[in-house]
């Protein structure tokens, strides 16, 4: 009976449909004018996303970017974001999207506001057959016009994967 269960429970945990995963990232600021350079901008993040059903997920992070600019005006801040998104698993290939609210610790001459602010992002990359992934992400925060200034802040960022 203890070799069935221990049988069942490895079976339960590798399989990909439904299963969460914890996720990190590191990336570098894109930016949107000529005075600021790629890279400047340093961002890193963890999180967590459930899988409501297949394709469909909410997910929470948490994350901070420093900022690199001799800019006084442009601030380094943590962040916290929730969203839904949907995922096309193409295995290897997979394909991911988000939008959702947000909040920053840190207004300045990019984001003026705490909250509300949006985070919307796009991702693609590759799984292995457990599940587990890499890819690139593209992540963009703004206050939707809900707020002025409202020129927003780019990342693109390596995220790895592992589902569970």
């Amino acid at each position: 009976m203890n070799d069935f269960c221990l049988a069942l429970l490895c079976l339960l945990a590798s399989a990909p449909t439904h299963a969460d995963e914890a996720f990190v990232s590191y990336g570098v600021g894109v930016f949107h004018d000529a005075d600021q350079w790629l890279g400047q901008m340093k961002i890193a993040e963890g999180g967590y996303r459930h899988f409501v059903f297949d394709g469909v997920y909410v997910q929470a992070k948490v994350g901070y970017w420093g900022e690199g600019s001799n800019d006084k005006e442009r601030k380094n801040s943590a962040y916290a974001a929730v969203a839904p998104g949907m995922e096309v698993d193409l295995r290897p290939i997979e394909l991911r999207g988000s939008y959702g609210v947000a909040i920053i610790t840190t207004p300045d001459t990019q984001l003026g506001t705490r909250f509300p602010q949006f985070n919307g992002e796009i991702y693609i990359g590759l799984r292995d057959r457990r599940g587990d992934g890499i890819g690139i992400e593209y992540q963009h925060f703004s206050c939707a016009s809900f707020c002025s200034p409202n020129q927003g802040r780019d990342a693109a960022a390596l995220q790895l994967s592992l589902k569970w």
